[in-house]
């Protein structure tokens, strides 16, 4: 007979998770509170979302469509937190690939 594995459970053990760094990136997930849970992921895929827009919308700028870099005007706080939310990807790979 299989064990089933509760959700609780499951969060649990992703939180506990520690990567090579000895960091725990999903050290959230466990919360009670599922706005603590999901909304800095969702600001994340947000930001990435805001960065690849503003690449795009720069390339119509580059063939002369238009005046002015949407990338340069990004808010430092929006590309750090695109670049955290790509790097939360690659961590949820290694917690997947992990034993």
């Amino acid at each position: 007979m299989e064990a089933k594995v509760t959700r609780e459970q499951a969060l649990t053990a992703m939180a506990d998770w520690v990567d090579f760094r000895g960091g725990t990136p999903f050290a959230n997930v466990s919360s009670p509170h599922v706005v603590d849970r999901a909304n800095p992921y969702f600001y994340r895929a947000s930001a990435i979302l805001s960065v690849l827009s503003a690449a795009c919308t720069d390339t119509q700028a580059l063939v002369g469509k238009g005046k002015a870099s949407e990338f340069d005007a990004l808010n430092g706080e929006l590309l750090a937190g695109a670049l955290d939310g790509i790097g939360d990807l690659i961590q949820l790979g290694c917690f997947l690939l992990g034993d």
